[in-house]
């Protein structure tokens, strides 16, 4: 039992750790290819390429910037658990967040350019109930947020007119905090926990793009594994007083004030191909292909510095699962400063049903973008809409033992700013 209640407070923000594209990945990293659903692997034109593509910095002239950020809402709801009231509805606190980038790119020569990258591909928080109206499962998730940030430079050569090759290095910083409640049996009194902790960790990424005719575009993109190492994260425990000495005290030997923990968390890879086709001067059409490497996240051993209701150590596998996405987009210019876009993307969930939970509920998504584009003396507006329906899921295999139906929507919204020198 004491195992158990001390896996279920790690587990929670460890999950929301995990970092997703089909958890919580967030692919959006400039409105130009967010509006075509992220299909621009082959084709990308910007400095967003230190993200999408590094091999297409090399096509890039002088010197170039670019600035901008993303509002995404999300809202989540759950129906049940069926061992507490088959109908009961829960809606989570609804949740905005502002990841923002910025990237520039510099030509070095004829054949090398320099480029750097600042975004968050990974983030999101999920909130339950509150301290006036606690939810069912208060004690298996109330509260995640995790975010991440990269800085990364690139080099791209072009080795020929019609191909080029990038590769960059990228360090990662991370932090989250967690909370949950505490149910102490004997005393029937619940307390508070949180989880707070700070990682970073260093990742690579590729990319290699090929015009084998005028009209035809090809690219490929590979961003690695990022192992985040979390070194002085806290636990910290709070419960009213009980007006029994006896008992305060020996909650307060099982559960001390703060804690330190450690562990370390495998972010996935991501492997992306994509083509495009101009169908005419004014119409340019792109399929791409993204796959996540969740099949990484397998287990997290977590290492605390002081014994929390008799252990010291938790062991949690994942058994976690790749996933990926078909993406779609489409440009149609109107003249040579305006141009409208839109995209559509399917994509399947990485997380087993059996490892769902409230903190990260996952499930296939189908995403639907629009957006424009405007520019003018060296001047670039970009703006996007795009709408993320989550197909309902049914959990009736949980391993928390929290079986019932969750339902989701995101919207998100944003405008890059670039500049051409």
């Amino acid at each position: 039992m004491r195992k158990k209640i001390v896996t279920t407070f790690l587990l929670i923000p460890l999950l929301a750790a995990q970092l997703f594209a089909s958890g919580f990945s967030v692919y959006e990293q400039g409105a130009k290819s967010t509006a075509m659903s992220g299909a621009v692997i082959a084709t990308i034109d910007n400095p967003s390429a230190v993200f999408y593509n590094p091999a297409a910095i090399a096509l890039l002239d002088g010197i170039q910037v670019s600035l901008g950020a993303s509002v995404i809402s999300t809202q989540y709801a759950f129906i049940g658990p069926g061992q507490v009231d088959p109908k009961l509805y829960t809606k989570a606190e609804k949740k905005q967040t502002f990841p923002s980038h910025f990237y520039a790119s510099y030509r070095f020569n004829d054949w090398l350019n320099l480029g750097f990258g600042f975004f968050s591909p990974f983030g999101n928080s999920v909130s339950w109930g509150n301290a006036q109206s606690m939810w069912a499962q208060s004690q298996l998730a109330s509260k995640s947020k995790i975010n991440t940030f990269y800085y990364n430079p690139v080099a791209a050569v072009k080795v020929l007119d019609n191909l080029s090759f990038g590769a960059g290095i990228s360090f990662v910083q991370a932090d989250f905090q967690m909370g949950k409640n505490v149910f102490y049996a004997p005393g029937s009194v619940i307390g508070a926990s949180s989880l707070k902790a700070n990682g970073s960790g260093f990742g690579i990424n590729l990319g290699v793009q090929y015009q084998p005719f005028q009209n035809l575009s090809v690219g490929l993109n590979y961003r690695s594994g990022t192992e985040l190492d979390f070194k002085d994260g806290t636990v910290s425990y709070h419960f009213p007083p009980t007006g029994n000495e006896e008992t305060d005290q020996f909650i307060a030997a099982l559960y001390p004030a703060s804690a330190g923990a450690g562990f370390k968390i495998k972010l996935p890879y991501q492997l992306g191909a994509g083509a495009a086709f101009n169908f005419t001067d004014n119409l340019l059409i792109e399929l791409d292909y993204v796959q996540i490497g969740w099949s990484r996240y397998d287990k997290i051993v977590v290492s605390l510095d002081k014994t929390v209701n008799g252990e010291t150590e938790m062991v949690m596998t994942k058994n976690y699962e790749d996933s990926y996405s078909v993406r779609f987009g489409l440009e149609y210019k109107i003249d040579t400063s305006l141009a409208l876009r839109a995209g559509y993307y399917w994509e399947n969930s990485s997380v087993p049903s059996r490892y769902v939970e409230p903190s990260m509920p996952d499930g296939k998504r189908h995403n639907y973008t629009i957006g424009f584009g405007y520019q003018f003396a060296g001047i670039s507006f970009d703006g996007f809409y795009h709408i993320v329906l989550l197909d309902d899921r049914t959990v009736t295999n949980s391993i928390h033992g929290f079986n019932g139906d969750y339902s989701g929507l995101a919207t998100l919204y944003g405008l890059t700013l670039g500049y051409s020198f």
